[in-house]
């Protein structure tokens, strides 16, 4: 995956968040992440690229938010239970490695831990951020995608989610607002 947008090409720090994750995704596999994995971070990386385009963010904050989102969901490696806490923790120690301003490297945990939490967030990085994930997953995505969003829940947990309630979460993540 070369370049997301032809037009616009990646920064090297985007360049060495994509490698980086691509190394943890292939070292710490775990064949239960279906859903959440490298694939789905790229895509929600290029939707956050085109989405912070659109907005008109300045390129450092278009940078962030793509750091971000291939951080996004790395977490799952490690702590399924605490997925924004250590993907924000993975990108905080990328950050300090690429030699980053500190008050970049807390734009970018905030920016992840605002936009996979279900609070609202007055951080436009995290804002675009959550619309990348959503529109993705859920609106672009969801009929090819749901059952394994589904499957990878059964591998976690190691039982089959109750019909009710997998309808009801699915309900309620098709209304959450963008």
């Amino acid at each position: 995956m070369k370049n997301q947008d032809q037009n616009h090409a990646e920064t090297p720090l985007v360049t060495a968040a994509r490698a980086h994750v691509l190394q943890l995704w292939n070292t710490q596999h775990d064949a239960r992440l279906v859903f959440h994995n490298f694939a789905q971070a790229a895509a929600i990386a290029e939707q956050a690229g085109a989405i912070s385009r659109a907005e008109g963010l300045p390129e450092s904050d278009r940078e962030l938010v793509q750091v971000a989102a291939w951080f996004h969901n790395v977490g799952y490696l490690y702590e399924p239970r605490q997925v924004a806490e250590t993907s924000a923790i993975r990108a905080e120690f990328f950050m300090v490695e690429q030699k980053c301003a500190p008050e970049k490297i807390e734009q970018l945990r905030q920016t992840i831990m605002e936009a996979v939490t279900p609070n609202k967030t007055e951080l436009e990085t995290a804002r675009v951020l959550h619309d990348a994930i959503r529109a993705y997953d859920w609106a672009e995505t969801y009929d090819t995608r749901g059952p394994l969003l589904q499957l990878e829940q059964e591998l976690l947990s190691g039982h089959a989610p109750d019909p009710a309630a997998w309808l009801e979460f699915v309900r309620k993540q098709l209304q959450e607002p963008f």
